[in-house]
């Protein structure tokens, strides 16, 4: 059994060496995707500038026909005021039991945190909502939870709401700020499968752009393609004629994610370890509680939010996908890999994300002279 056991290590050992060597090339990708088209647009961003004023910026600099057409488009749809990438919804706010305010990301479990949010402010939106998962408009939303307590001044938050909130809240000790992540492939499948479902295409028309698959998999274009391999190709390849709010880059959302993300007090991630994170969140909620009230009893209101908000996978709900385990299927040719490792590498830069594991099982990708470079650094 030793004799086994020790000749098993070195093939062991070749196979994770392997797959380090893998995840280099992959990551090479990823850091000239983003040295050559977000760094330089992130550098007309002044450090005071706001995220829409940034916006405007990087797309005025992607004109100049040195960036790939996808940023431009990306930027373009960004900046639409009816894409909803700046709506109110995606900033929760409750000052009960303590001060939370809550960045949520489509497609990173928001029915989710629209019902942990609902259960921590009492139970309904003060307004006679319940806080089922799906209930969209039975959260706090931050900017009005904000007016009603007057912890910040009218003037110091957008006229029309959106995520500026945050801007104000960072550097105030009393309010704690959190983020949960995903990983950007792992993120763009799920919405794909969830969107382009054909009811869910034809009823919500996230499935974009709509010339193409106003009835999702079941579009025209679609089903002349035969495998669903090909299918996500296809949408891999088009799908930013129009950037759908589900598919930005994270990095974009909440007051400019990118840029602002290690000001959040608490930042998680959806993974493996989802219901540990979360319930770590609920007992900080509780302490920060406690400590303001003190002599008072623990009512343990973020731990029972935690509990009752969130299942032990990290993508569960009613838009349920499994989209991790599905990943190394769809996400199978380098080709369909490589594009989507190039849109959102500003998250795995800025936001710090690994790669997903999935790639070591992928052949090893061919470089560019540039790429090549990256990897004798």
């Amino acid at each position: 059994m030793l004799l086994l056991l020790l000749t098993c290590l070195p093939a062991a050992s070749l196979h994770t060496d392997r797959a380090a060597a893998t995840l280099v090339h992959w990551r090479a990708i990823v850091e000239h995707a983003y040295d050559t088209v977000y760094r330089p647009l992130r550098a007309e961003c002044t450090a005071n500038m706001s995220a829409e004023a940034c916006l405007i910026a990087m797309h005025d600099t992607s004109a100049d026909g040195l960036y790939p057409w996808w940023v431009r488009t990306m930027l373009r749809d960004a900046l639409k005021p009816a894409t909803g990438l700046h709506g109110a919804w995606h900033s929760l706010g409750t000052i009960r039991p303590a001060p939370t305010a809550l960045c949520t990301i489509e497609k990173v479990s928001t029915s989710q945190w629209r019902k942990f949010m609902c259960l921590l402010h009492g139970g309904s939106d003060g307004m006679g909502g319940g806080c089922s998962s799906g209930c969209g408009g039975c959260s706090p939303v931050l900017e009005h939870e904000l007016r009603r307590s007057n912890s910040v001044r009218p003037d110091q938050l957008r006229a029309h709401g959106g995520d500026q909130s945050f801007r104000v809240l960072h550097d105030r000790k009393d309010w704690l700020t959190v983020v949960f992540l995903r990983d950007p492939v792992e993120r763009f499948v799920s919405g794909y499968l969830d969107k382009c479902r054909p009811t869910i295409a034809r009823g919500e028309r996230h499935c974009e752009p709509l010339g193409l698959y106003i009835n999702g998999t079941h579009s025209e274009f679609m089903r002349l393609l035969p495998h669903a391999r090909m299918q996500l190709g296809s949408y891999v390849d088009t799908f930013p004629l129009t950037w759908n709010l589900h598919f930005f880059p994270q990095s974009l959302y909440c007051d400019d994610l990118g840029r602002n993300a290690h000001k959040y007090t608490f930042r998680g991630a959806l993974n493996a370890s989802l219901a540990d994170q979360v319930g770590a969140l609920g007992r900080l909620i509780d302490a920060r509680a406690l400590a303001a009230t003190p002599g008072s009893a623990p009512k343990h209101v973020g731990q029972g939010a935690a509990a009752a908000s969130f299942k032990t996978d990290n993508d569960s709900g009613e838009h349920k996908t499994d989209a991790a385990a599905r990943l190394a299927g769809l996400v199978a040719t380098e080709s369909a890999a490589r594009r989507l490792l190039e849109y959102y590498a500003i998250d795995y830069v800025e936001l710090g994300l690994e790669l997903p594991s999935f790639l070591v099982k992928l052949p090893l990708p061919a470089l560019s002279r540039s790429e090549r470079r990256l990897l004798r650094l």
